[in-house]
């Protein structure tokens, strides 16, 4: 009698689920894929365009419209969704509430809301008085109802911008990078790759990068960088509220464009002066984070005992 030996079929695999093993396997990798995938390749019709700045290989413009649209999608689609997509592969729905919930985690001391709003103008207006004098005091001084009027307004009018963000930079990768590293080593890792992804804004000249060089890429991520420290010292201070990183995120932009256009009118100066007060700029925020460093002797009010937990960590459900 012969006998027959069978084989087991192999076992099939989805292409979601190996997709899925491939992101999960590493997840702060695959976050930052996905944030600059999904930020780059919709400004990518913008950087290849004719449009001033852009790189000019296609005979097209942009309007202003779309080029704006385009830029609040690239937010969106990158960092914010990133987080998401993660979080859901993850720990599914009751990550993805947990997410949610940290947008609107507001109780916090009314100084840390005092930091957020007025330590930027502050700082930048010290740093610009070490080039100008008492001029960008004096000015303050005489223009404070801008604060109200204008400065404010534009921290609203910027949280559209954090909003696209800072769910993914300071609600997933930032609590991650904490597990893994010393909080200032992992300010340092996602200040440089939160900077680098910031690459396309030289292509969009209405976002005041200026043109692509060297020099400008660089005050970029060391003044991210030192920024980067300082936001995750109030995020772990103020129990990884998204709500206020996304103001302090929003308070930066809007401090630089007050006190150097509304404030001193720095575009009307001449390229050298204008050079002194970027390098100011970098050097109050380098200061600012070093302060902060060795106030919190590093920990940057990070604690194991109370740590903001990793949105996307598996869980039981």
């Amino acid at each position: 009698m012969s006998t027959q030996l069978q084989t087991l079929p192999p076992t099939l695999t989805s292409p979601a689920s190996s997709s899925r093993g491939i992101l999960t396997r590493r997840p702060l990798v695959s976050f930052f894929i996905l944030a600059y995938a999904g930020a780059w390749i919709p400004l990518l019709p913008v950087i290849l365009s004719s449009n001033k700045s852009s790189l000019g290989l296609f005979p097209y413009t942009v309007p202003f419209i779309a080029v704006m649209l385009l830029f609040l999608l690239g937010g969106f689609a990158g960092p914010t969704a990133a987080a998401f997509v993660m979080t859901s592969l993850e720990s599914g729905r009751s990550g993805r509430r947990q997410l949610l919930r940290r947008y609107i985690q507001w109780r916090a001391g009314l100084q840390w809301y005092l930091v957020v709003l007025l330590g930027y103008p502050v700082v930048l207006v010290i740093g610009a008085s070490l080039v100008l004098g008492a001029t960008p005091v004096d000015a303050l001084l005489q223009k404070w109802p801008l604060l109200l009027t204008s400065y404010l307004p534009a921290v609203l009018g910027g949280l559209i911008i954090t909003l696209g963000e800072e769910p993914g930079w300071r609600g997933f990768a930032l609590p991650r990078l904490q597990q893994q590293h010393n909080p200032v080593f992992a300010s340092i890792i996602l200040g440089v790759l939160h900077a680098f992804w910031h690459l396309p804004a030289f292509f969009i000249p209405f976002l005041g990068l200026g043109s692509f060089s060297g020099l400008r890429l660089a005050v970029l991520v060391v003044g991210g960088t030192a920024n980067t420290v300082l936001w995750t010292w109030v995020f772990n201070s103020t129990k990884g509220s998204l709500l206020i990183a996304m103001l302090v995120h929003s308070a930066s932009d809007a401090a630089v464009k007050f006190v150097f256009i509304t404030l001193i009118a720095s575009a009307s100066m001449g390229y050298a002066l204008r050079l002194q007060l970027t390098f100011a700029q970098v050097g109050v925020y380098l200061a600012g984070a070093l302060l902060v460093i060795l106030f919190t002797r590093g920990t940057l009010s990070y604690r194991k005992s109370r740590r903001i937990p990793a949105v996307g960590t598996p869980s039981a459900s």
